[in-house]
């Protein structure tokens, strides 16, 4: 069983690559990791727990109290360009894939 959280310094936390090996699926464990987390994060003082997964996971994480919400999402390329304050003009700076 692994899960990986991230905190933002403030309110939200966001769960990551919860995974259950194979053998170990469908006992409860992936529920139990999500609760527990949210337990810790709410403790903590957090206000937000975030997820990302795929169509597949949806009734999973719903069966875990968490609702569809509308967010922003950057396909982040091999090569980017870093926009300005506004995200609509380049500032000038470049990064490259070392590659």
């Amino acid at each position: 069983m692994i899960g990986t959280v991230a905190w933002d310094g403030g309110v939200h936390a966001f769960l990551l690559d919860t995974t259950v090996h194979p053998e170990f699926q469908r006992r409860g464990l992936g529920a139990e990791l999500v609760r527990r987390v949210a337990a810790q994060a709410q403790s903590r003082g957090l206000h937000w727990l975030h997820v990302d997964f795929g169509p597949h996971l949806e009734g999973f994480y719903r069966g875990c109290g968490f609702r569809e919400t509308g967010a922003g999402l950057d396909r982040l390329e091999a090569r980017l360009t870093v926009l300005g304050d506004d995200c609509s003009r380049p500032s000038g700076v470049e990064l490259r894939n070392p590659s």
